[in-house]
């Protein structure tokens, strides 16, 4: 399976609007800071993944799926949380986010601040592909996360 999985901790920064200066534009200090130690995580999820299975990660795959959690008090818009990471990841772990088919995030309300970020490399190869659903799937990644009760989670069935 061509999936790959990491865990950032720290209170997630959402992705700041553009800054204009002198004709140029850049990125805030804090937004830089939270994707260059996003993408440090990255590569050293890559690094593992590679000595695991022999080979480097594909930068190239046709279709890439992405699961976010974002654990913690954090109460920022998660479209910015996940633009920042997706970002963030860029030419780590695929050479554009424009080959993202699926992307899953979600927030969960926990003590301990931390991103959680899965991404397989084929469709076929990510969880909820074969029905694995969503709340599971938080449970598995975030040990800690809210799980519903039976009366919260009717109709759902894992």
């Amino acid at each position: 399976m061509n999936a790959l999985e990491f865990m950032v901790p720290g209170v997630a920064r959402p992705k700041a609007r553009p800054r204009f200066s002198k004709g140029r534009i850049y990125t805030d200090d804090p937004t830089a800071k939270w994707e260059a130690t996003v993408r440090a995580y990255a590569l050293q999820a890559t690094g593992t993944w590679a000595r695991s299975h022999g080979e480097r990660w594909p930068l190239d795959a046709h279709d890439y799926a992405v699961s976010m959690v974002f654990a913690g008090q954090n109460r920022a818009d998660i479209d910015n949380l996940a633009k920042a990471v997706l970002d963030a990841c860029n030419e780590v772990l695929y050479d554009d986010d424009k080959r993202i088919a699926t992307l899953l995030t979600s927030r969960v309300l926990d003590d301990a601040a931390a991103l959680y970020v899965r991404v397989t490399a084929s469709l076929r190869d990510h969880p909820v592909w074969y029905g694995l659903g969503w709340p599971k799937m938080i449970a598995t990644l975030v040990p800690s996360a809210f799980v519903p009760a039976a009366s919260e989670s009717a109709g759902y069935a894992p």
